[in-house]
């Protein structure tokens, strides 16, 4: 949830999770606006290259991407509704504000959370 560690939500692919014993039930939440839509990338408009777009110097500045008030609201929605759950489990909010970092020789498959 973003209001305990600051991530937002994201689509993440299976190989880049670590599986944990931790358990929530969180079939009751309400996540029936949470879809694959809503995490596709918009597309860009492709500009047709010349010769003087080559020689020109580039000033553009790269813009930030905007977070629509959708997904704003979608967030705080689910927020809402996940963090009573977490704080039901003894330090688990402080085990989620943690930042993940192996060393050398830790190996994540033989870790246990």
């Amino acid at each position: 949830p973003f209001l305990v560690n600051g991530v937002p939500l994201r689509r993440i692919n299976q190989t880049q999770v670590i599986a944990t014993s931790t358990r929530l039930d969180v079939q009751k939440l309400d996540v029936s606006d949470v879809s694959d839509k809503l995490f596709r990338n918009k597309e860009k408009e492709k500009k047709k290259k010349s010769e003087g777009s080559f020689f020109q110097k580039k000033t553009t500045k790269k813009s930030k991407s905007v977070v629509s008030a959708e997904f704003k609201k979608l967030q705080k929605k689910v927020d809402a509704q996940i963090t009573p759950l977490i704080s039901k489990v003894p330090f688990l909010r402080t085990y989620l504000k943690t930042k993940f970092a192996l060393r050398r020789g830790q190996y994540p498959h033989m870790m246990k959370f």
